[in-house]
């Protein structure tokens, strides 16, 4: 099993670290930049189609343990839900980076890619507290799948405006993901999480700041959708701690800019679609952390919730308990830290 696990992140990282540059150059080539504006932080254009490589490394990794593993544990069915649904959302967002595409076109197809998803058996179908008791959705658990979906697309998609932001966020979800798919013996999904994992690394090499590229809404919001998907593989195999539960902690940072955004805009009479420069990642800069700070910080909350996650997922009560307190006196630590910037 391990040299599975080997193939499908080593097939992934190499082939983003292969193909970004090539995307780079070609960006140039036909003028693709994302132009700075006041709600931008770099000065400089720069391509935005990077989120090319990470779909073209994530979906042939996939594949490619699939054939290696003759289809048995990634199926055909589960790989062609990812692979249609990440198409979907990722011609959106190439549409997106290039020409703008509308708001109620956007929700609708990342709706449509929800729909995919739950077609091909990607599916929440109980919800759950820390106390492992469980409620059975029903005839709910279409609307809530599709909930699901377009909250972890969106998700990503806003935390995206930091060099390297989403995609290292991304990196520490599918390894939170990974490892709590191994204690629930979860292997397929534990395998798309690598391949996620591995897409995220190589394409850091480039996007970390100062940033060569940006993943841009073709990127954020594919990892947005397989990070979905990868959280809903196996559900109905295992309790729904760690189907509910785990996968939104892990995700706790952008899916608090989510919520915090949605309150702000509509607090102020605003469009909850509408741009503006005050989510998470901009208010530390405002308060005097650079760039590369902000970034760290954000990665640390990331990780301090996904020990959470894993911990959670152990079910083992002393566990739980330690990294609940390790986490809490951390982001304690984190909070005086930026307090007294």
């Amino acid at each position: 099993m391990i040299y599975k696990y080997f193939i499908v992140t080593t097939a992934s990282l190499l082939l983003s670290f292969i193909l970004t540059p090539a995307i780079i150059k070609f960006s140039f080539r036909h003028r693709w930049f994302d132009k700075p504006n006041n709600r931008k932080v770099h000065p400089n254009p720069v391509p935005t189609i990077g989120g090319i490589g990470i779909y073209l490394s994530i979906v042939f990794s996939m594949f490619l343990v699939g054939l290696v593993d003759k289809f048995e544990l990634i199926t055909i069915k589960s790989l062609l839900g990812f692979i249609l649904g990440g198409t979907v959302v990722s011609l959106l967002g190439i549409y997106d980076d290039i020409k703008t595409c509308p708001i109620f076109l956007k929700i609708l197809l990342q709706i449509l890619s929800g729909i995919i998803l739950y077609v091909f058996g990607y599916r929440v179908t109980t919800l759950a507290n820390p106390f492992n008791s469980l409620i059975h959705l029903g005839v709910l658990s279409f609307p809530i799948t599709i909930i699901w979906v377009v909250l972890f697309v969106n998700a990503i998609n806003l935390i995206d405006g930091l060099d390297g932001l989403a995609a290292g966020i991304s990196c520490i979800v599918a390894f939170t993901f990974f490892f709590t798919s191994l204690n629930t013996g979860e292997v397929a999904a534990s395998l798309f999480a690598l391949s996620i994992l591995g897409g995220c690394i190589g394409f850091l090499r480039y996007n970390f700041f100062p940033a060569k590229i940006f993943m841009g809404d073709t990127g954020s919001m594919f990892l947005g959708f397989v990070l979905a998907g990868t959280a809903l593989q196996g559900a109905g195999k295992s309790v729904a701690v760690i189907t509910t539960l785990v996968p939104l902690l892990a995700l706790g940072v952008p899916l608090t800019d989510v919520i915090l955004t949605v309150f702000r805009r509509k607090r102020r009479g605003k469009s909850i679609f509408e741009a503006d420069k005050e989510h998470l990642h901009h208010k530390l800069l405002d308060i005097g952390f650079t760039h590369r700070e902000s970034v760290f910080i954000l990665y640390i909350a990331t990780a301090l919730l996904g020990m959470v996650a894993i911990a959670l997922s152990t079910a083992d009560r002393g566990v739980i308990t330690i990294f609940v307190l390790l986490s809490i006196m951390s982001f304690f630590i984190l909070g005086a830290i930026i307090k007294r910037r």
